[in-house]
């Protein structure tokens, strides 16, 4: 439980959306006989399974969106309910040193090889007109062990995909998650040096040392791109497409009709380090990247792609950015430990929040509304309201150190 928490402005339920997945369970009727002179059968018909049941899971009303926490080293991750503002934790079988999530599931790795994962028991499905909110108990489904460190986790409505660092890339059925149980469907192979496969279509977008290929669940090509990219890393699947950090820009991969279209959008400054790793708010078309004294913010709708020069970044460079798809602004974290908000347009620094300590990095999360920002030192986390001027809406003081840090519920 939080030791205690101060609410600097009304507590509000986070609506956002995930990339999680429900499976509809079928209830069969049964049928009586008997001889042709007894009485007909008066007992109610079955009732038919109402729309958006889940076996063993509650449907509420609002979003149960969540924040999950460790310390690094530690085997037990919090859970914490931003709409009650309680926490439970569940007891891991790993220490853990890296946290990953897909909107329900949390991928928890020991940072060699060996990765747990824990369903949190809460999520969101998009019926695109509309939405249902779930609760179900926490619990770790088991452990996924291979023979090298992990170096990438992309889970989708169908598919988790781990990628080690010998060149393995393990298949997991999310429907199998679901039901409480790992299972491998498929193995894949990447000789890049980040193996990744991002779930697509029907098939995986797959990093190799020659680019990208498209490939089924068997390996096999399934399709073909019309851009190359070099020493692809970094992965965000936004609404327009999924984007792709390579050497020479950002490779956008989109679904037609008629095939795949693939469009590389080349870096606009050659000085500026290139894109490795992508951080986004969910259901968005706009991700960030850290690039030094700056952040690349990548457009999926309008094919863009822009540096944007943070204040005060060539003496403290950024250690974290994100990106509210507002088309405003970038959020990012220096190593002055200050976090700001940083026009798309002029670059000029609209909003600044001195929270953490000088050289303490952290990931910034972004829900549709609110920001969070874990202070290490102190075992508190802070929601910023990032349209507000990152005014702090509220403080949680947590039981242990929030060194790994995820949104859930999504």
């Amino acid at each position: 439980m939080p030791r205690r928490h101060s609410a600097l402005a009304r507590s509000r339920v986070l609506r956002s959306i995930a990339f999680g997945t429900a499976a509809a369970a079928a209830v069969a009727a049964l049928t009586g006989c008997g001889s042709s002179d007894a009485p007909a059968d008066s007992s109610p018909a079955p009732k038919s399974t109402p729309h958006g049941y889940v076996e063993g899971a509650k449907e509420v009303s609002d979003a149960q969106v969540g924040l999950a926490y460790a310390e690094r080293g530690s085997t037990e991750l919090a859970i914490l309910d931003l709409a009650g503002e309680t926490t439970n934790t569940v007891a891991l079988s790993i220490r853990a040193d890296n946290l990953l999530e897909d909107g329900r599931f949390v991928y928890v790795s020991d940072r060699d090889r060996t990765i747990e994962v824990i369903d949190t028991g809460v999520w969101t499905v998009n019926h695109v007109d509309h939405v249902h909110y779930y609760r179900a108990p926490t619990e770790s489904v088991g452990t996924v062990s291979s023979d090298a460190p992990m170096k990438s986790v992309i889970g989708d409505a169908g598919y988790t995909a781990i990628g080690t660092a010998d060149g393995k890339i393990t298949i997991l059925d999310r429907r199998g998650l679901e039901a409480g149980h790992i299972t491998v469907v498929a193995e894949l192979s990447s000789d890049a040096a980040v193996p990744f496969a991002v779930p697509y279509q029907d098939g995986f977008l797959v990093s190799s040392a020659r680019g990208v290929s498209l490939v089924d669940l068997h390996g096999n090509p399934s399709g073909a791109l019309d851009a190359e990219c070099r020493e692809p890393a970094g992965w965000a699947i936004l609404r327009s497409g999924v984007a792709i950090g390579c050497e020479e820009g950002i490779l956008l991969v989109k679904h037609k009709p008629d095939g795949e279209q693939s469009l590389m959008i080349p870096y606009p400054k050659q000085d500026v380090e290139r894109v490795r790793e992508f951080h986004y708010r969910p259901r968005s078309n706009e991700a960030a990247a850290v690039a030094g004294a700056g952040v690349w913010n990548v457009n999926a709708s309008e094919q863009t792609l822009n540096y944007v020069p943070v204040e005060n970044a060539v003496t403290a460079p950024v250690v974290a950015a994100n990106s509210p798809a507002n088309g405003d602004f970038v959020l990012s974290l220096g190593g002055d430990g200050h976090i700001r908000t940083t026009a798309l347009t002029d670059s000029t620094t609209i909003a600044d929040a001195p929270l953490l300590p000088a050289g303490t990095p952290g990931p910034i999360r972004l829900d549709t509304s609110r920001a969070y920002l874990a202070d290490r030192a102190a075992s508190v986390i802070y929601e910023l309201d990032y349209a507000d001027r990152l005014r702090t809406a509220r403080t949680f003081t947590v039981d242990a150190k929030p060194d790994l840090l995820v949104e859930v519920g999504r």
